[in-house]
């Protein structure tokens, strides 16, 4: 039987993975939009041209061409989604689990812990792991 707190808990999380997810899309949607934007200008001398936005209490600027340089570099954006994924995940289970945040030892620990409760265990080691990829 499942109690209402772990049905909490996974609803939230669900919650939260919808809007990572969503996040992800919608930020590629507005990179490529906004790199097509660019591109369809034909600008004689892009080099020349410096983008500017308020930020905070400054001022923030950047070259057009690295600005299109960042918005082009899809593996910054999916590493932060997937920092975030597991902190969504690690709070999840710290929660199920009743440890703290400081506490739960990394997703080694906390992962065998999970594992535990749903009645299996972790048997790969980690060089059994490295010797199963070097076989594929």
């Amino acid at each position: 039987m499942v109690n209402n707190s772990t049905v909490d808990v996974g609803n939230r999380v669900w919650r939260q993975w919808r809007d990572i997810t969503r996040f992800l899309e919608s930020t590629r949607l507005a990179f490529a939009r906004e790199r097509q934007i660019w591109d369809s200008l034909q600008l004689a001398s892009p080099e020349d041209i410096t983008l500017a936005s308020p930020a905070g209490i400054g001022t923030y600027r950047v070259a057009l061409q690295d600005h299109i340089e960042v918005i082009g570099n899809e593996e910054m954006l999916l590493a932060s989604v997937l920092i975030h994924s597991y902190a969504v995940a690690e709070a999840a289970v710290n929660e199920l689990l009743g440890l703290g945040p400081r506490s739960s030892g990394g997703i080694e620990a906390w992962g065998g812990k999970l594992l535990g409760q749903a009645g299996r265990t972790g048997t790969r080691s980690w060089t059994a792991g490295q010797a199963w990829f070097r076989q594929r």
